[in-house]
C-alpha cells in the first residue's frame, strides 16, 4: 500500500510513491513534510561523496524535478547539493544501510526538533511520548547529553541513533528546563498500536489528543468521538489537541479533517510544473454537525497536524487555539540512484496549499486566539522560516493571509501553569459558549 507522509520525524520507515514524479524518477519515495521520513543527511562528506555517475543522474534529476528551477550547467559536481535547500540531500549507500537497520531498533519516543530551526548548538525536544514522558521529559526541554555524551555539535541522523537500541533497553537523557539540568532515564519500547491518541470527556465537553498521526488514528479518533456521543447526550463539542504533534501519514491527516466536513476542499499539492497538481475533497459524513471543534497547536504542531488544523479553520469548521505552528509544508522525494547502488538523492519536489490557495510552508497557521502556556512561549521558538535556506513555497496568485492576531494572551497572575494548562482551559471555555 502507498503512504505518503507528512512528518517531523519518522526515521527508519519505508514507504513507495504515493505520487509518480516526472521524468524518469522511478521506485520514489514521496515524503510530505519537509522534516522528514528520513534523517536530515549532512552535506556529503570525501568518503561518502556520490560517484561521477551518480552525480551525473542528480544533476538531471534536480533539472527536471526540483520544486524551483535552478541552473544545472556544465559538469555537475559536489557544489550542486550545497546550492539546494537544507532538506535535499544525497544519501550515501552506507548511510541507506544504516536507515535500513533502524527497524530492528526503538526509540524513546522523544523527537527532535531540527538543528537548523534553534538557536543554539543542542536540539530541542519537539514531542515526548512513550518512555520518554514516562521518564518526564517534555516538550521544548533541551537536550544537554544522551548517557553522559554530550550533543552539542552532533547531527540530528548521530542524535537520533544515539537515543535508539533494542527494546527494553534504557537510554539516560540529560535534559536542560529553566536553567536546571535533570538526569532521566527513558526505556525504550516498542510503540503499542492506539497509544497515539487518548480521549476522555471534561464536563459535558470532548477532549483527544493525538500524538502522531499513525494508521488506524482517523478510525479510533471516530471511535472515541461517537463514545463520548453516546455516553454523554448533551455533549456540546470537542477539543482536538494536536500540540506537540509532529505528523505522520498525511491520508490520515486528511481523513481526520474530512470526519468533520461535508464536501468541499481540502488540501492541494503542487509540484513545479503548472500540469503538477492534485486535489483532494472531503467526501464523508460529517461527525459531531452541528457542534463547535476548537483545535490545540502551538510551535510544535508540524506538517500533517497542521494539515488538520489549516483544512478545518479555512473551512470555517474549527477554530484554532494556542501558539502558531511549526510551517512545515514541503514535499521531499526520495529517489534511488542506479538502483541505490550509488546511493539516493532526497529532493524536494512539491508544496502543499491550504484551501484558500494558501501555502502551508512558513507561515504555519495561525490561532484565531493566540494563547500562550506560560511565559516561555513568548520566547522564540524554533520554526521553519527559521532555517536558513528554507524554500518559500511558490505562489500562484493572490491568497488569503493568515488571520492578523495580537500580542498572546497569557494565563492570568497566580494561574498555577505546573498544575494547570491554561490554553486548553481557554479552547473549553469556547465550546462551552
Amino acid at each position: 500500500m502507498s503512504k505518503t507522509l507528512a512528518t517531523a520525524s519518522a526515521p527508519g520507515t519505508t514507504h513507495s510513491a504515493a505520487i509518480a514524479p516526472r521524468r524518469g524518477v522511478r521506485a520514489a519515495l514521496v515524503v510530505a513534510g519537509a522534516l522528514a521520513l528520513l534523517p536530515t543527511a549532512p552535506r556529503a562528506q570525501p568518503d561518502e561523496a556520490p560517484s561521477p555517475a551518480a552525480l551525473a543522474q542528480i544533476a538531471q534529476l534536480v533539472k527536471d524535478n526540483y520544486l524551483l528551477p535552478i541552473a544545472v550547467d556544465g559538469a555537475a559536481d559536489e557544489t550542486l547539493l550545497g546550492r539546494l535547500d537544507p532538506q535535499s540531500s544525497y544519501l550515501s549507500v552506507a548511510e541507506i544501510r544504516r536507515l535500513q537497520a533502524f527497524a530492528s531498533t526503538v526509540d524513546p519516543g522523544v523527537l527532535l526538533l531540527p538543528l537548523a530551526a534553534t538557536s543554539g548548538p543542542e536540539p530541542l525536544v519537539g514531542r515526548s511520548a512513550g518512555g520518554g514522558r514516562a521518564a518526564g521529559v517534555r516538550a521544548g526541554d533541551i537536550l544537554v547529553a544522551i548517557d553522559g555524551e554530550p550533543t552539542a555539535g552532533q547531527s540530528e541522523d548521530a542524535l537520533r541513533h544515539r537515543m535508539r537500541g533494542p527494546a527494553g533497553t534504557s537510554v539516560r537523557l540529560t535534559v536542560r528546563r529553566d536553567g536546571k539540568t535533570l538526569d532521566l532515564v527513558a526505556e525504550r519500547a516498542a510503540k503499542q498500536a492506539g497509544a497515539e491518541i487518548s480521549a476522555r470527556r471534561i464536563g459535558n465537553v470532548g477532549y483527544v489528543r493525538i500524538d502522531s498521526l499513525d494508521e488506524g488514528t482517523v478510525g479510533r479518533l471516530a471511535e472515541a468521538v461517537k463514545t463520548m456521543q453516546a455516553q454523554t447526550p448533551g455533549l456540546k463539542g470537542l477539543v482536538l489537541d494536536l500540540r506537540d504533534c509532529p505528523g505522520g501519514l498525511l491520508e490520515q491527516a486528511l481523513r481526520i479533517a474530512d470526519l468533520f466536513l461535508t464536501g468541499g476542499p481540502m488540501l492541494t499539492q503542487r509540484g513545479r510544473e503548472a500540469s503538477d497538481v492534485t486535489r483532494r475533497k472531503a467526501d464523508r459524513d460529517e461527525l459531531l454537525s452541528g457542534h463547535p471543534v476548537v483545535v490545540l497547536v502551538n510551535a510544535r504542531t508540524v506538517a500533517g497536524a497542521e494539515i488538520v488544523a489549516g483544512v478545518l479553520q479555512e473551512r470555517g469548521r474549527a477554530r484554532v487555539v494556542g501558539m502558531p505552528t511549526y510551517g512545515n509544508g514541503l514535499i521531499q522525494t526520495v529517489i534511488p540512484l542506479n538502483g541505490a547502488r550509488d546511493g539516493a538523492l532526497r529532493l524536494t519536489t512539491g508544496a502543499w496549499y491550504l484551501p484558500s490557495g494558501r501555502p502551508l510552508q512558513k507561515s504555519g497557521i495561525t490561532p484565531d486566539v493566540v494563547v500562550a502556556a506560560d511565559a516561555r512561549d513568548l520566547a522564540p521558538q524554533p520554526r521553519e522560516i527559521n532555517i536558513k535556506g528554507a524554500l518559500d513555497a511558490p505562489t500562484t496568485g493572490p491568497v488569503t493571509p493568515p488571520p492578523s492576531v495580537g500580542p498572546p494572551e497569557l494565563p492570568p497572575p497566580g494561574y498555577d501553569t505546573e498544575a494547570g494548562d491554561y490554553q486548553l482551559d481557554r479552547a473549553l471555555a469556547i465550546v462551552a459558549r
